[in-house]
């Protein structure tokens, strides 16, 4: 996801070769990013998270909730500084650290109110002045990538539709290809590699925030998307996370769901974690969007694939509270140092924490195995 207000000077520096950072929502720069209620989404509706446990069920462990709440110091710190370098949405800064302090809400923890409004904020200016573009298909960086992650932000803070969202929701119904999909902006893996990923994301924004002008429009290419997503054969480890998490946000008869949440468990790795290749060791940005999308496609969190997964995000916490993966994508943007855990590769270690923070604190009030 590229800096909004940045695309024309970003496309002079690239020309002049001196790009080196990753600043979009998507471009895991040094960031990166990810059945069985097939028809019917899951209790928590997708992209929210499950209520708090009721009186009488188990408790959160306190081992894993000390794990969450060292993410949530990380993706805070992390959230709140970005704005003094860039003003652009970029979902490693905005849409993680969000996503797991919502997932959080359940447990016994300091809720950041006042944070999770900046970011919705953050996130509204940066679009808000290019309604006119976007309506026009137009003028984003990153493409439905962008706008998607973009949407799922606003339907994490649990904003409603409005004429912003409209101007987005048009933007996805003007680029959508008559096939169903969505064209990436660039490849830059792995959160920025899969087309399948971004039609998800982007269809999913439409479904959900799609008003009564554009429902005709939006049940027709939220359809089409359907269609597309069941033609693919997954190739990418975020393929795989994209077809079972886009069975519980789109909806799908149940051997689609079997099929989707089959092909993502049969790559978990013998030590429990999951790979961005079939190439590379496993680790906490693979692992925990897999987990999270097997969690959105009905696989309850009881289940070993789960718990293993579960046990290889706790052991390879870092002590300052992050998760660090090595970034694997070309330097799109000229870097910043924005203080976050993994110098070079820290764009892709906030997506990383923020994953795994959120699927940790989603599971907590599960016995550890």
């Amino acid at each position: 996801m590229r800096c909004i207000p940045e695309l024309f000077p970003w496309r002079m520096v690239l020309l002049s070769g001196l790009l080196f950072a990753p600043l979009r929502c998507m471009n895991p720069a040094w960031s990166q990013s990810p059945a069985a209620a097939p028809a019917a989404v899951p209790a928590a509706a997708p992209g929210t998270v499950a209520p708090a446990a009721a009186a009488g069920e188990r408790a959160p462990q306190p081992d894993v909730t000390q794990a969450v709440a060292g993410g949530l110091r990380v993706l805070a710190r992390g959230a709140r500084e970005y704005p003094e370098h860039r003003q652009c949405f970029a979902c490693h800064h905005q849409t993680l650290p969000l996503l797991a302090l919502t997932a959080a809400h359940p447990l016994d923890l300091p809720r950041q109110t006042e944070l999770e409004q900046e970011l919705t904020t953050f996130v509204r200016e940066s679009f808000s002045k290019r309604t006119d573009e976007l309506r026009a298909g137009e003028g984003v960086g990153g493409k439905a990538l962008t706008v998607g992650y973009a949407l799922w932000t606003l339907r994490l803070a649990g904003e409603t539709t409005d004429e912003l969202t409209d101007a987005m929701v048009a933007y996805l119904l003007k680029t959508q290809s008559a096939e169903g999909a969505w064209e990436l902006h660039s490849i830059r893996p792995p959160a920025e590699e899969s087309v399948l990923f971004e039609t998800v994301l982007a269809a999913a924004g439409i479904r959900h925030f799609a008003r009564a002008a554009q429902q005709q429009a939006g049940e027709a290419a939220v359809e089409r998307t359907r269609g597309w997503l069941a033609r693919q054969t997954p190739r990418l480890h975020e393929d795989r996370v994209a077809r079972a998490w886009g069975v519980a946000l789109l909806g799908g008869p149940p051997e689609e769901a079997d099929g989707a949440r089959q092909s993502l468990q049969r790559t978990q790795n013998n030590d429990g974690s999951w790979s961005q290749t079939a190439e590379l060791p496993g680790d906490a940005y693979a692992t925990a969007t897999a987990i999270y999308a097997l969690l959105e496609a009905g696989l309850p969190g009881e289940n070993t694939a789960i718990q293993r997964g579960l046990a290889f995000l706790r052991q390879s916490q870092q002590p300052d509270g992050s998760w660090q993966v090595a970034t694997r994508a070309t330097p799109v943007q000229v870097f910043f140092d924005n203080g976050d855990p993994g110098e070079k590769s820290q764009f892709i270690s906030m997506m990383a924490t923020g994953w795994a923070t959120a699927v940790l604190a989603r599971t907590a009030t599960i016995p550890t195995r």
